[in-house]
Formats: C-alpha cells, sequence, structure tokens
C-alpha cells in the first residue's frame, strides 16, 4: 500500500446498495438496520483491509445538490423517493461515523460527486494517493496516476489504464461519453439510441466531443443527423454530467487522519443496533485482548492438545465422547481429493483450548498412528449416532473422506465455513485460519510450517508425529470455538432456520452427489469430437478465405495485426496491457464491418467447448466408478447460487446447438435410474 492515502466514501452510493443488498434486518427494538450494518461492515472492512493514512465519508446535501437543477429542473425528476426507512437509518450512520471518529464532509447545494472530485484534486496535488470508494460512473472523469476508485466490496481497483482496457475510453472522455449517452437515472437527455459502446466507438475515432461534433460530415449519414437533431440536448448534458474540481472545502486534509474510535459510545450504540459482531472489531488495542482472553487463547501453545496414539487412549477418549451430546471434528488426509485421498488423523473437540488428535496408520502398514480399522470399530457407534451433533468446518469434505475410511459420521448439525458465508455472503474467505483470526484472535499454525511448499513439499502422511498433533487438534478446536461463536450470531440475524432446514441436509446431498457421480457416453463425446475437428477445419479455410491471409488464428497478437492493421477495422480497446483487445465484445462489435470477426467468434466456440467439455470430461473419468466426480459448492457465489467445479458442469451452453449435443452425453448410470 502506498504512503499518505486518503479514502474518500461516497456515502449515499453505499447506502443505497447496502439497502438493497440486505434485507429484513432490524435491532433489537424493531428498528430497521439492514443499511446502518452494511454501512458499517463495508466501512470496518475498509479499515481493516486498506488501512487509509486518512479517511473521509461525503455525503449530498439535504437539498439534493441544486447546482444542476438551476441549468435542468428535470434534472433526476424521473428518481424514485428515498425509501421512508431509509432517513432514519442515515442519520443513525452519522451517529456510528462520530462515534468513530470519521469525518464527514457535505456541501450546500453541491452534490457528493462534486466535493469528492475537489477533494480529491485538492489531495492529489498534496501528494496524497487518492481511493474513491465509490462505483459511480461519474467520478471517472477525474482519474489519473494519484486518483483511483476502489470497489469495497471486491476489493477492485480502477485507474486509468483499467478504465481504457475494460470500457475502451480514457478519463478525459468520460464526461463526454456520457454527454452522448446520457443518463437515465439522473435524467440526463444525451443522444437517442446511442450507447456507451457507440460512444466510445466515435471517440476512439475522433478523440473528443468538440472534434467530434466538427467532423460530423465524416460519419455515416444516419448517426451525423442524429447527433445533429441532439446537439442543444449533448451541450445540455455536458454541462450536467462535468464535475465541478474548484470548490471551497471547510475542511483540512491533516485532519482526515485522526481516526479515533470512542468506545464509550461505540459500545451503547451497537448494541441498542444489536451490532454484536462489531464491537471486537473496533475496540480499542486493549478491549480487544481482552476479549481475546475471554474468548480464547492466542496460540496453540496455550492450549491442551492431546495426542491418542494407543488401544488404551482411544478406548477413554471413546468413554468421554460417548458422553457428550455435541462435539467438533476434523481429518488429516493426504489429498484434498475427498473421495480417494488416505485419513491420516482425526481431530476432536467438545470443550474451549482442548483437543485430541487420533493418528492413523496407512492401509499399507505404514505410518504412525493406530489401525484404521481399529479407530473406526472404536468410534462408530458415536461417529454415526443420530442423536451426538457434529460440528465441523467446510464439513462436507470430512463427512466424505471419513466415509471413505469406513467412519460413517450421523447428524451435522453445523458447518462454520457455511455459517460464515451466510453471515458474511461477500467475504472472500471463510477459511478457518482466517476466521479463527477475525472471531476469536487466535493465530492458528499455517500448513505450510508442516508441509512446505514447491517442489520442497511433503505429504501430510510424512509430518512428525508431534507436529501434526497440535496442528491437527487445533483445527478441531478453533472449530468448537467459532461454532460457539458463529451460532447465537446466527440466531441473531435470523439465519438459524436456513441453517439447519437447508444449508446443514444439503451438506450430505451434496456429498451423495459427488460420490455417485455423472455417467458419460464416451462414444458419443467421441464422435462429436471427430465432427467438431471437422468443423474447426472447415471454419479455419472459410476465415482465411475471408481475409485473405493465413495466420494463427489463435494468437490474438495475429488475429489483432489482421483485423486493425492489414483490414483496418478500427481499434475498439487496449488490454490491460496495452495491446489491441481481441475479446467477445471486440468482435461482436466489428462483426457488422467484416464477416472475419464473426467467423473467428463461431470458431473460438466451437474450440472452447471441444477442448473445454468434448475432449476433456472422458479424461476426467474415475477409473474405479467410470464416472465423473465434480464438486460442488455452497460457499462460494453471492448470490447463494450453488456452484459446480472440477469439471464447471454449470457452464456448457444450452441455447446453442453445440451446448444441446453436450449435454446429451450425460446418462442415466443405469438401466433404472431417473434423471
Amino acid at each position: 500500500m502506498p504512503d499518505n492515502t486518503l479514502y474518500i466514501i461516497d456515502a449515499h452510493a453505499h447506502i443505497y446498495a447496502c439497502y438493497y443488498a440486505i434485507r429484513a434486518l432490524s435491532s433489537p427494538a424493531g428498528e430497521p438496520t439492514n443499511a446502518v450494518y452494511g454501512f458499517t461492515s463495508t466501512l470496518l472492512a475498509l479499515l481493516r483491509d486498506r488501512g487509509p493514512d486518512k479517511l473521509v465519508v461525503v455525503f449530498d446535501p439535504p437539498d439534493g445538490g441544486l447546482f444542476r437543477k438551476e441549468l435542468y429542473p428535470d434534472y433526476k425528476a424521473t428518481r424514485q423517493p428515498m425509501p421512508a426507512d431509509l432517513p432514519g437509518q442515515i442519520k443513525r450512520i452519522h451517529q456510528v461515523l462520530d462515534a468513530m471518529g470519521i469525518a464527514t464532509l457535505t456541501i450546500p447545494t453541491f452534490e457528493a460527486d462534486d466535493v469528492i472530485a475537489s477533494l480529491a484534486r485538492k489531495a492529489a496535488a498534496a501528494d496524497h494517493e487518492v481511493f474513491i470508494c465509490s462505483k459511480d460512473k461519474d467520478l471517472e472523469q477525474i482519474l489519473n496516476d494519484r486518483v483511483r476508485m476502489y470497489d469495497a466490496r471486491n476489493g477492485e481497483v480502477i485507474d486509468p489504464a483499467r478504465l481504457l482496457a475494460e470500457k475502451g475510453y480514457r478519463p478525459d472522455q468520460a464526461a463526454d461519453i456520457q454527454a452522448l449517452t446520457g443518463d437515465a437515472v439522473d435524467n440526463v437527455p444525451g443522444v437517442p439510441g446511442v450507447g456507451p459502446k457507440t460512444a466510445a466507438k466515435l471517440l476512439a475515432e475522433m478523440n473528443t466531443l468538440d472534434n467530434l461534433l466538427a467532423n460530423l460530415d465524416k460519419l455515416k449519414p444516419n448517426m451525423a443527423a442524429k447527433l445533429r437533431e441532439s446537439l442543444p440536448a449533448i451541450e445540455l448534458s455536458r454541462k450536467l454530467v462535468r464535475l465541478r474540481e474548484d470548490l471551497e472545502l471547510p475542511i483540512d486534509l491533516d485532519s482526515l487522519g485522526t481516526i479515533h474510535p470512542d468506545s464509550a459510545r461505540m459500545v451503547p450504540l451497537f448494541a441498542e443496533l444489536g451490532f454484536n459482531k462489531f464491537l471486537d472489531q473496533m475496540a480499542s488495542a486493549e478491549q480487544k485482548d481482552a476479549g481475546t482472553k475471554a474468548r480464547g487463547l492466542t496460540t496453540a501453545e496455550d492450549c491442551r492438545y492431546v495426542c491418542v496414539d494407543t488401544p488404551e487412549k482411544l478406548a477413554a477418549l471413546a468413554a468421554d465422547l460417548g458422553r457428550q451430546k455435541l462435539f467438533a471434528f476434523d481429518t488429516e488426509t493426504t489429498s484434498l481429493d475427498s473421495l480417494h485421498c488416505e485419513v491420516v488423523g482425526l481431530s476432536i473437540a467438545w470443550e474451549d483450548c482442548v483437543a485430541y488428535y487420533v493418528p492413523v496408520q496407512s492401509p499399507k502398514g505404514g505410518g504412525h498412528g493406530l489401525p484404521m480399522e481399529l479407530v473406526a470399530r472404536t468410534l462408530n457407534p458415536i461417529m454415526s449416532d443420530p442423536k451426538i451433533a457434529k460440528v465441523g468446518h467446510h464439513m462436507k469434505f470430512d463427512f466424505e473422506s471419513a466415509s471413505c475410511a469406513g467412519l460413517h459420521v450421523a447428524n451435522l448439525a453445523f458447518d462454520t465455513m457455511i455459517a460464515s458465508y451466510l453471515l458474511d455472503p461477500e467475504r472472500l474467505d471463510h477459511k478457518l485460519d482466517s476466521l479463527a483470526d477475525a472471531e476469536l484472535g487466535h493465530k492458528t499454525i499455517p500448513i505450510t510450517d508442516l508441509i512446505g511448499r514447491g517442489r520442497d513439499q511433503i505429504n501430510m502422511r510424512d509430518v512428525p508425529l508431534e507436529r501434526i498433533s497440535v496442528y491437527a487438534a487445533e483445527d478441531a478446536d478453533v472449530t468448537w470455538r467459532l461454532y460457539n461463536v458463529l451460532k447465537p450470531r446466527l440466531a441473531q440475524f435470523g439465519l438459524d432456520k436456513l441453517m439447519a432446514d437447508v444449508e446443514m441436509p444439503l451438506v450430505e446431498v451434496l456429498a451423495e452427489m459427488e460420490r455417485l457421480g455423472v455417467a458419460l457416453d464416451v462414444p458419443l463425446l467421441e464422435k462429436m469430437s471427430e465432427q467438431m475437428a471437422t468443423q474447426a477445419e472447415a471454419l479455419t479455410k472459410k476465415i482465411y478465405e475471408a481475409a485473405g491471409w493465413q495466420f494463427n488464428i489463435d494468437s490474438t497478437q495475429q488475429l489483432a495485426e489482421l483485423l486493425f492493421t492489414r483490414l483496418k477495422l478500427g481499434e475498439v480497446k487496449k488490454t490491460r496491457g496495452g495491446s489491441s483487445s481481441t475479446d467477445v465484445e471486440v468482435l461482436e462489435s466489428l462483426a457488422e464491418r467484416h464477416p472475419v470477426p464473426r467467423l473467428v467468434l463461431e470458431y473460438r466456440q466451437l474450440v472452447k467447448l471441444k477442448g473445454t467439455y468434448v475432449d476433456a470430461l472422458p479424461r476426467m473419468i474415475c477409473p474405479a466408478t467410470g464416472r465423473v466426480h465434480p464438486t460442488f459448492t455452497q460457499t462460494r457465489t453471492a448470490t447463494g447460487r450453488l456452484a459446480c467445479q472440477d469439471p464447471n458442469l454449470q457452464n456448457i451452453p444450452i441455447r446453442t446447438e453445440i451446448g444441446r449435443k453436450i449435454r446429451q452425453a450425460f446418462v442415466p448410470g443405469a438401466p433404472d435410474s431417473v434423471m
């Protein structure tokens, strides 16, 4: 991260996004808090992940900004009124910011975008690295080498190069683009029928809006006529979308670096709002240390982890475990392939900072530990008891790997990875190590400390017993402690029923789907592969004939040379590396000008489907089962959609003839199977 950073948060943009992303959330007293919660979560994540040197939150004025309404009374006239339960939440957000010691800025008459633009220019001139926390396209016009946009929800940074690569125009062209396209949300007129792609194409050829309007005679007649008819609207739109960067700001840059959360005010405020999750995240260092000691210890060295490496110890563990109503368990394996790995050991915990590790011998008799047959015979009555609830982290993996080793687990009651996902689906990392640090203040042992990395990496089977015992037991212990933190939080936000009735039963369903796998009609795929190879050869000949030049169709560099140098079709946009883009969007935009782009699109789709599915699927068949075994994931998408990978069967097209033919290759595994 650069030094001397200033982060400027576009308040209302984030508030509205949070309001619509999180629904039906309220305080213990019934006060709506969805926008407050989302905004506070985003704010705390920004402080944690980016560590800004200076921070300010910019709000629109109560009048909404009269500056542009004086130019055009219908400006933003089509916008819907603010939801009735939002003004009160905005007041609460001001209370949160005030308690956290974060500066806010509002200037009457001018919108937040004008204030942000003026502040960004002032800070950049003072050698600050400025990050504008917003996705508002209006702010693209002020980007430069010191001013960037930062998407706080996915961590993406937009700079001038990326803007050009992704949208096809420079920051100095952004206002001209909007003058042409208008903005339906703000009721900015623009030119009817001119969208972002067309506008970018026009400015790529003419560089500026002024030059474009001065050379209308060089355009196609229809486009020239359209622009001439819209000249008044274009000039008005340009005035409306161009940001003010010269406002007098009643704030000193140095004052923005003073972020001193007042825990005496925050604790009762968050308690009133029901935001117990945030108390640890924003407490003072002393309070966080105290909270860590109350909730758990900082490292594995402070815990009691027991290696159960004799039959007598195993029997004693089984006796104690059989008396529990609930416990956490975790498996250590030789690989991440749960259906074909070997179990190295099993760890168990049912009280804070105490855990047990049962090492298991290799099926061939090698390695340290107890025979798997003895472990299964001793623990199966408990593991398979539906009256005893089990807790885990990524339980589907442990359920599958344990089952393959002869351990049958019943009553999968709570998965801490799924719980974290339900509470924060936009969180990028639901791994155990990350959650232990964030929720417990516990630093776990990195797996690389045990097995290394790269060429020097060893198998889990070869890690010395004294080291793997502590590592594995810690996993079960941390899982147990996370359960005690996350379970009440799910109930607090009304997610406990979703967890119990939908997500946890689905774990076993998905595990069974993965175990059974998918049967394929391999002869059909082989026949398709031959046909597609013939089609690809025919398309290659058509492309060469249309191009008048033989080149490597799979080379984006040679294709760009053909399209933009030899055929002079006009460059649409650049890649991040600065070369001419030949992506799908570019080829689709050029397809009307020449047959080659359309043929290349057809060729690419054919080759991609052939390589990704038709040729690859038969190679992914498991020799033992004769089927493909994809992985189904519950915690990958922010929308809650199930994800499929290795292979990704969800991406097989359904609307194209080729895609439908590939789908025909998925067949019942037996004559009496139901599809």
